[in-house]
């Protein structure tokens, strides 16, 4: 072994590009939108709902936001001390 520790890829949506006024609205008004497209019956539960608001807000960042972040995550158990005590081994 090496002493590396393996990593693995986070994505997260690329929120900063709401930063931009233009894109910000664009941003708005695609949820406004997805709103106002959702056909919920009186007998849905909670989570179906909250599944179907968290679907369209996805797709409009999908359409508006670019893309999403590629972030890498490192175990944070695997530190310098447990790496040398295997070297040790």
């Amino acid at each position: 072994m090496n002493g590396r520790t393996k990593a693995r890829e986070v994505k997260r949506w690329n929120i900063n590009a709401l930063n931009e006024e233009e894109i910000k609205v664009k941003f708005m008004e695609a949820i406004t939108e997805n709103m106002k497209k959702l056909e919920i019956e009186k007998d849905e539960t909670i989570d179906k709902i909250w599944n179907l608001i968290r679907k369209g807000n996805e797709e409009a960042a999908g359409k508006i936001i670019i893309g999403k972040e590629h972030k890498t995550k490192k175990n944070g158990w695997f530190d310098e001390e447990c790496g040398s005590e295997i070297e040790k081994k």
